[in-house]
């Protein structure tokens, strides 16, 4: 089992039991490492490579990834552009089509991919006055489980753009985990706010 700790790419928060022993009496280890992809994220005027970080009591580990984007325009028009559940490939390169397979308990959609394959994500949290919404993959091809993001926009510090915050964790399963770590910082975060980026 392994408890999330920290992968903003702002240094490491602390772990809350790395100052005590974790579960079965074993020191809890923390490890951070920077994921691997081609360019760095922009934070408050800085580069910064996105990090992913554990906080790991087993065998098991579960990555969390943060991926940060400013933009010239107002928050608002950034949420009007990425907010929509379901106008994901209006925006997103990585996803071609987005069907609405919600029914009267949840809210879901069906992603379609460029080489054919389809991710499931069901809508866990929605707050348009707070430009965020929160999701999980229940189905489709990639290699994890529990994965639950939440993809966010804010105003910047000095009110003259915004901030897009994209963050999520998950286990990987049957796949080599740095490069799944880098599929969801590259391929699909950082890919996707550099791309909103260009629309606005």
């Amino acid at each position: 089992m392994l408890t999330l700790v920290s992968a903003r790419g702002r240094g490491l928060t602390e772990c809350p039991c790395a100052s005590s022993d974790g579960p079965g009496g074993s020191r809890a280890r923390i490890a951070t490492r920077a994921a691997a992809v081609p360019y760095c994220v922009s934070w408050r005027g800085e580069s910064r490579r996105p990090s992913v970080t554990y906080c790991v009591h087993g065998a098991a580990r579960m990555a969390k990834v943060a991926v940060t984007h400013k933009y010239s325009a107002t928050a608002d028009d950034v949420w009007a552009l990425v907010g929509g559940f379901h106008t994901l490939p209006s925006w997103h390169p990585a996803a071609v089509k987005s069907t609405d397979q919600s029914d009267g308990n949840d809210i879901v959609r069906d992603l379609e991919l460029p080489d054919g394959g389809h991710v499931i994500e069901r809508l866990e949290e929605f707050s348009n006055s707070g430009r965020s919404y929160t999701y999980s993959i229940i189905g489709g091809v990639m290699p994890v489980e529990q994965y639950v993001a939440t993809l966010s926009v804010i105003e910047d510090d000095n009110g003259a753009g915004a901030i897009a915050h994209w963050t999520a964790d998950f286990v990987v399963v049957g796949a080599g985990e740095q490069e799944t770590v880098d599929l969801v910082a590259n391929g699909v975060f950082l890919t996707g706010l550099a791309a909103a980026a260009d629309k606005l």
